[in-house]
């Protein structure tokens, strides 16, 4: 498993992207498959900055197994209210 940590801010929407590989364009970013609050998106409900830590468990609910190239690139999209 990875575990990715993101420092987030109150009242926006975040989402966890991914790309096996390579980084040229066009880079074919990946939503995780289950789309659902705390999977692959959330809004922050704290009042203050914190951070959340989300885990890609490589199961059908993030993405789906592990990389087949070994190679493996996240990316956070945030959302401002």
């Amino acid at each position: 498993p990875v575990q990715i940590r993101v420092n987030t801010v109150p009242g926006y929407s975040y989402g966890v992207e991914f790309n096996d590989g390579p980084l040229t364009e066009p880079v074919n970013w990946v939503p995780f498959a289950n789309q659902a609050n705390g999977v692959g998106t959330w809004t922050e409900t704290s009042s203050v900055e914190t951070s959340f830590t989300f885990l890609d468990d490589f199961t059908a609910a993030t993405s789906g197994g592990a990389s087949s190239s070994g190679n493996r690139y996240y990316r956070i999209r945030s959302t401002a209210p």
